[in-house]
């Protein structure tokens, strides 16, 4: 049977919507934070405020902002730790990916395979996936749920069976499964006519090494 492909859109652009909502908490509360102490040195100027009480409301005005700082940074830290954005992958052959950790290999199958294709790409947390290993979303905005599979062996029609259900449940325009080894007929067969993309080892190398925007 022919081997079924997926081609992959050209790149346009990456959204970073979540790291802009962050810097911009980041932004607002340090502006709010020097109003406030604008107003409180304007009060102290005017007479309206006693100098002893500066220190208390500096100190609560500091923990208050010291703390919202700090979250919102630790979030923005988090995401980005959980994206599969932060390395520029090289191309590997097939010896060379099977050999990476599985964090390394989902992050190499995202940068390689999507966001070099101008998709953006969210890693989610091995205690949180659920069986899906990457969030992918094209520059039109459609969503895709990517599974990753780094082993020798032949993915079966029960584990496509389980992806298909997963992309259901979840509410993804299509699956992606990646593997670094075979799918069987019975996979293939079964995966006919649905929204599920199939890269085995073999095609994962050549998309790996293909220029942006090619097939």
């Amino acid at each position: 049977m022919a081997q079924r492909t997926y081609h992959f859109r050209p790149p346009l652009w990456r959204p970073r919507t979540h790291l802009h909502a962050q810097t911009g908490v980041l932004v607002i509360g340090s502006v709010v934070w020097v109003c406030l102490f604008g107003l409180l040195g304007r009060q102290i100027w005017l007479g309206a405020l006693p100098p002893e009480r500066l220190v208390t409301l500096t100190f609560v005005v500091t923990l208050v902002w010291s703390v919202g700082m700090g979250l919102a940074w630790q979030h923005m830290v988090r995401r980005w730790r959980h994206t599969a954005t932060h390395k520029l992958w090289p191309a590997l052959n097939l010896e060379k990916t099977r050999a990476l950790s599985p964090n390394d290999f989902e992050a190499y199958v995202g940068y390689r395979l999507f966001m070099r294709q101008g998709y953006a790409v969210e890693n989610l947390p091995a205690v949180k996936d659920g069986g899906i290993d990457l969030i992918v979303t094209d520059p039109g905005g459609r969503r895709a749920i990517v599974q990753c599979k780094r082993y020798r062996g032949t993915v079966g029609e029960a584990t496509l069976r389980d992806l298909y259900g997963t992309m259901v449940h979840d509410g993804a325009s299509m699956a992606f499964l990646v593997t670094t080894g075979t799918i069987s007929a019975a996979a293939r067969r079964w995966s006919a006519g649905k929204p599920l993309a199939l890269i085995d080892g073999a095609r994962l190398v050549e998309l790996a090494h293909a220029e942006p925007g090619g097939r």
